[in-house]
């Protein structure tokens, strides 16, 4: 075991790659963790080769396959009528982007990298574990106070790493003065039993999209292909609570999506009005410190971002590897290591940032004139070179730590 000490402020799928990465390293590492257990929250995500292949080299891939869902192709549908625009092929042969693509639910890529923790490092997650104030001791040291249980108690740590969230405490520290800012963008997100759909309204085994005006719904496969899982987004400015388990009312989300196609009505009809969540969407603009003292960030602490490329949870398992490679090689120059790792991850991950907001306007077009000829394109596009949508995703998709 290296003798240095880090922490890790936050337990969320960033946080815990980072963990699991660091101990294999051989580092102490202790995660904290503000909520009181780590329940099943959260909805289905979305995995490129980018970051499964990352899953593959931790030797993670082939339960999350067992638990998560192939999808056979990206398919794009007109958001009223249902009709299918376009279809690009995905896990379709052995090269493809060298890793498959995977739909897998949050909690369950979480229990996995959360085991592959404690496996490694012997250590459990501390719960209810809030971060109160942080502060650099010396060149050597950062100390923190954590609140649990109504007491503050300080520690020191030769690194602390934040992986807490875009609302992040750490990232006060790091960088202060920015502001999350609320994109407009409301999320409904809900988890349907396959089996109470009609085989009339299954969905393909696809990564399903459907984009209207002001709003568009994804929804695929998770769990093996039991649940159906989908994310419904629509441009309010009435709502910007921003929680992953705040509920709300099945009928306004129904409200929401009138005038729609009958599979995305039927599929959302079908949501448990006591499991039907919204939350409000924030990001934040791109920064270029990442690092103060010896205080890094990493996943949404650092790069919020939409999720319109699907990347938030990739671009935090690549920060993970990047910086356990980066503490593997530099751990006695820290300096080097934080410009390594700054430099290796901050133009990246700035241009997913934007590309989703992009793809946001794109999405969301309210002008049939140019929503006809986007999806005409599509359609010309699917026809002439299906494998048009890997090709302009494989700067994404090929990227390798």
């Amino acid at each position: 075991m290296s003798e240095l000490s880090i922490a890790i402020i936050g337990a969320g799928i960033g946080g815990l790659s980072a963990a699991l990465a660091l101990s294999r390293q051989g580092f102490d590492v202790t995660v904290y963790e503000k909520t009181a257990e780590l329940s099943e929250v959260g909805a289905g995500i979305q995995l490129s080769s980018n970051a499964t292949n990352i899953l593959y080299q931790w030797g993670l891939m082939d339960q999350a396959k067992k638990i998560g869902f192939l999808p056979k192709a990206v398919k794009l549908s007109h958001w009223r009528t249902g009709d299918q625009i376009a279809r690009f092929p995905v896990n379709h042969n052995e090269s493809f982007h060298n890793q498959a693509y995977l739909h897998i639910h949050r909690a369950d890529i979480h229990g996995l990298l959360l085991q592959a923790y404690e496996q490694a490092s012997g250590k459990k997650v501390v719960l209810g574990a809030s971060l109160h104030d942080l502060s650099a001791k010396d060149k050597s040291q950062m100390t923190i106070t954590i609140e649990q249980d109504g007491q503050q108690q300080t520690y020191e740590h030769d690194w602390v790493i934040g992986a807490d969230g875009i609302h992040s405490k750490v990232r006060d520290f790091v960088a202060p003065g920015s502001q999350a800012r609320f994109t407009g963008n409301v999320a409904w997100r809900g988890l349907v039993p396959v089996e109470s759909l009609t085989s009339l309204f299954r969905p393909d085994p696809c990564a399903n999209l459907m984009m209207g005006p002001g709003a568009h719904f994804v929804y695929y496969y998770v769990r093996g292909g039991h649940f159906v899982n989908y994310v419904a987004v629509i441009e309010r400015d009435d709502w910007q609570e921003e929680s992953w388990t705040l509920k709300a009312n099945l009928e306004e989300m129904l409200d929401d999506f009138a005038g729609w196609n009958a599979q995305t009505r039927n599929i959302l009809a079908h949501t448990d009005p006591e499991s039907c969540y919204r939350w409000a969407l924030y990001d934040r603009d791109p920064i270029s410190t990442w690092c103060r003292d010896r205080c890094i960030l990493l996943g949404d602490a650092v790069h919020p971002m939409l999720p319109f490329l699907a990347q938030g949870a990739a671009m935090a398992i690549e920060d993970a590897y990047q910086l356990a490679s980066c503490f593997k090689e530099f751990s006695q120059q820290p300096e080097q290591l934080k410009n390594v790792y700054t430099n290796a991850r901050a133009q990246r991950t700035a241009k997913v940032q934007l590309q989703a907001r992009k793809n946001m306007q794109i999405y969301h077009i309210r002008n049939p004139l140019i929503q006809f000829p986007r999806d005409q394109y599509l359609a010309w596009r699917g026809r002439r070179d299906p494998e048009f949508f890997n090709k302009k995703l494989a700067w994404l998709y090929d990227y390798r730590v």
